[in-house]
């Protein structure tokens, strides 16, 4: 996981399109150019200059989708040992 230690350069990820999480668990993107802060009781909506003073102290994480590879050899072994044993 990639840490990015200033709200300016966080601005620049979330420009690029990019998911963070701050060191407060918001959940940070952005949108038609404001950066939206979610929670898990509500979300918020800031303007650049709003996100640049409110989050010039935090931390955050850049968040990584992490994706499901599909294996056929897999599917192959649990269809051979379900019709071995059903």
């Amino acid at each position: 996981m990639e840490t990015i230690k200033s709200s300016k350069e966080a601005y620049l990820y979330l420009e690029k399109g990019e998911v963070l999480i701050s060191s407060g668990q918001l959940i940070l993107f952005m949108k038609e150019k404001q950066v939206y802060l979610k929670a898990p009781q509500w979300t918020a909506k800031v303007s650049q200059e709003g996100f640049l003073e409110l989050f010039k102290t935090h931390s955050f994480i850049l968040y990584e989708k992490k994706e499901e590879s599909y294996s056929s050899l897999k599917d192959e072994e649990y269809y051979q040992w379900r019709s071995h044993y059903l």
